[in-house]
């Protein structure tokens, strides 16, 4: 069974691509990556039009680069794509602040892993958020994703959803930015990346104004 991560990110993300692509290869897992213009596409639409072009693959997890799944989730995952009834799976999944900081649970359960449409001929369609329709889809309470999409500035990220009108997301993001978080006592790896990424972002801000008009 070849299973490859199907990894998106925006080109101001390069390091923290870097990063967390490591990361999953570390684990033995083969990563595709592809730099997407989210302001131009939705991104659960490049992401199914991502798929369409690679056809040996067995399934995908869709991780983005802000996105992390321990090695024993990849591990029940695994055990769970072995099941040829199972061709969507979700997973919880815990939104950081920051190092042992996270934003209240939210009601979501994202689609982290999918069969691959084409070559099992799955009905597939590309403006879908799942990607695939008809199926059944296998809720995993026991795995977790890791997002670290909420550290940091938040405001780039408003405006992205605002220039798309996307209001809903908007309201998301605003409640997490007015959020105090709460202790959680995150796991030794997902904090070691944290720290990576949030080294990076650092990096290129003393960039940025470096290269800022006086």
């Amino acid at each position: 069974m070849r299973i490859a991560v199907a990894m998106l990110y925006h080109k101001n993300h390069i390091k923290q691509k870097d990063i967390v692509k490591k990361y999953y290869e570390n684990l033995g897992l083969e990563v595709i990556d592809k730099e997407c213009d989210f302001m131009s596409m939705l991104e659960h639409d490049a992401r199914n039009r991502f798929f369409a072009t690679y056809t040996a693959t067995d399934w995908f997890l869709i991780l983005d680069s802000d996105e992390i799944l321990l090695a024993e989730d990849i591990d029940k995952l695994k055990k769970l794509m072995e099941d040829k009834d199972n061709n969507i799976i979700c997973s919880t999944i815990i939104d950081y602040l920051g190092i042992d900081r996270i934003v209240p649970q939210r009601n979501h359960m994202p689609c982290i892993a999918v069969r691959n449409p084409v070559k099992y001929d799955l009905k597939y369609q590309f403006d879908d958020k799942r990607c695939l329709f008809n199926c059944d889809i296998y809720k995993c309470s026991n795995i977790t994703l890791h997002h670290l999409g909420y550290i940091g500035d938040l405001q780039p990220k408003i405006n992205s959803y605002m220039n798309r009108r996307i209001f809903s997301e908007v309201a998301v993001v605003k409640r997490v930015m007015n959020s105090k978080g709460e202790y959680y006592k995150a796991p030794i790896v997902v904090n070691n990346i944290i720290k990576q990424i949030v080294e990076g972002q650092c990096q290129r801000q003393s960039v940025l104004l470096s290269f800022a008009p006086l």
